[in-house]
């Protein structure tokens, strides 16, 4: 496990929930980008070669990211059922419910779908789409429970006319990602650039290619200069310098823009960096691979799955109760009633889930 980027997945769904208190626009846009790289990066690393063993199976596959990612989604669902009945009554419109329980409303192209219940959970509909298709992504051919060699994007590639086709089609991929960008009417951006499935698969993309990066700088064996030390502390500043200045780019860009292709290139270095540097030393890298920092981004999933709830929630509570307005103190509430919930949801659903499939799993 890269212990810094751990840590590194609650300082950015932090950003995310600067951006629904209204405090950071940007937070939204690059903590979303942040995740689904580093998703790809680590389904990566922890299946690329389980994928391409004749041993693998695509059911056990799916079936643990679905344990890992419904359990909480159903719970955060019913308080959302909860908190839609508390405001709206018999006059509740439940159109949404069937897409948002089967994880497939980022398909329908609705905000009173794709952003309905939990809105968060989107993100959610699009991660599965991408880990089904990942097994295919790294072995290329797909049998039944099992997917036969050889590998297609994640081993180590031989042949150039391989790796030549393997980059052409990404930036094919690109190409027609620009084109569009370029060409849909900035009303319909949020809609098909941020939270459609397929205009989201780059994020991912790139995340595998950052492992590969990663490998390769590896393969170099720099790990044993000591004088790495010093360069990866210099690279581990340099890459948080690249994403402030992405985020301040975001509200100078175009609106098409700034929903996922500017903090493409920023996440991907911050990514191999922080990855790098946690085997070589780098300052920042030994600071996050604390066992504080890490407990945070333990819980940062429950945390990014929780946090919309408990501002809906937190914001109803402080109207009702007729606290001041003061947004700063009404803020710090919410980021406490944040992390108190996905603490216990933590303890209580996600890491009993994962608790029972082991045990399974022996």
């Amino acid at each position: 496990m890269f212990l810094p980027l751990q840590s590194f997945r609650f300082v950015f769904a932090v950003m995310i929930f600067c951006h629904h208190i209204g405090i950071f626009e940007a937070g939204g846009s690059c903590g979303v980008s942040f995740f689904l790289v580093l998703s790809g990066f680590v389904m990566a690393k922890g299946y690329g070669e389980k994928v391409c063993s004749s041993g693998f199976s695509y059911g056990r596959f799916m079936g643990k990211r679905l344990l890992r990612l419904y359990p909480l989604h159903l719970v955060c669902l019913c308080a959302a059922v909860v908190m839609q009945l508390a405001d709206e009554g018999c006059e509740a419109q439940w159109g949404w419910l069937l897409p948002n329980l089967c994880l497939v409303q980022s398909w329908i192209p609705l905000p009173s779908v794709y952003f309905s219940g939990n809105a968060v959970s989107w993100c959610l509909a699009d991660l599965l789409f991408f880990y089904a298709l990942f097994p295919w992504l790294v072995s290329g051919k797909m049998t039944g429970h099992s997917f036969t060699p050889p590998p297609y994007l994640l081993n180590v590639v031989k042949t150039k006319a391989l790796l030549v086709r393997e980059v052409g089609a990404l930036l094919l991929g690109l190409l027609a990602y620009s084109v569009l960008m370029c060409m849909l009417p900035e009303a319909y951006g949020n809609t098909f650039l941020y939270v459609f499935p397929l205009m989201r698969l780059p994020d991912f993309l790139l995340g595998i290619c950052a492992f590969r990066l990663y490998g390769w700088l590896c393969g170099k064996e720099l790990f044993h200069f000591r004088s790495v030390r010093k360069a990866a502390t210099v690279c581990e500043f340099l890459a948080m310098v690249l994403i402030v200045a992405a985020c301040w780019a975001y509200y100078h860009v175009p609106e098409n823009v700034s929903y996922a292709s500017l903090f493409w290139m920023p996440s991907v270095c911050f990514v191999v960096v922080f990855a790098f540097s946690s085997g070589c030393g780098g300052r920042v890298a030994r600071i996050l691979s604390s066992g504080f920092w890490v407990r945070l981004g333990n819980v940062s999933f429950t945390f990014y799955m929780v946090h919309q709830l408990c501002i809906r929630a937190g914001g109803t509570l402080w109207r009702a109760c007729a606290l001041p307005d003061c947004p700063a103190l009404e803020y710090l509430s919410f980021f406490v009633l944040s992390c108190v919930s996905a603490y216990l949801l933590y303890h209580g659903v996600e890491k009993p889930m994962m608790r029972l499939w082991s045990q399974k799993r022996e």
